[in-house]
């Protein structure tokens, strides 16, 4: 059982390279995921699928207030605060790029972008 433990980690461990080798993620998700020692075996487990949940609620909500005639950009804002900070807290590197690229656009009241 124990063994087999250990492959499952391996393999985890090697898909994260892998991310980290095509910018996915960075440094801080590794961090994240050794968390688990400290937190419980299973704490990295539930925290991506909570990060996945809230993130496409957050992205529900912002599609709602792009797709309506007068947008409420100080709303999007906070929504694109939210979503940089949760990617950023786990090392989701590219969603919190896109995140600030968002905010900008935001910042600018540009709809469009």
């Amino acid at each position: 059982m124990a063994d087999e433990k250990e492959v499952l980690n391996q393999q985890l461990l090697g898909i994260i390279s892998s991310m980290e080798e095509q910018d996915l993620v960075n440094p801080r998700f590794r961090m994240v995921h050794s968390l688990k020692e400290s937190n419980g075996p299973f704490f990295f487990a539930e925290l991506i699928p909570t990060f996945c949940s809230d993130s496409r609620t957050t992205i529900r909500e912002m599609i709602q207030i792009l797709e309506k005639p007068v947008v409420d950009f100080h709303l999007l804002e906070e929504l694109c605060m939210k979503i940089k900070g949760a990617s950023a807290c786990i090392g989701a590197q590219q969603i919190s790029l896109a995140s600030g690229d968002l905010f900008r656009a935001v910042i600018d009241k540009c709809k469009e972008r």
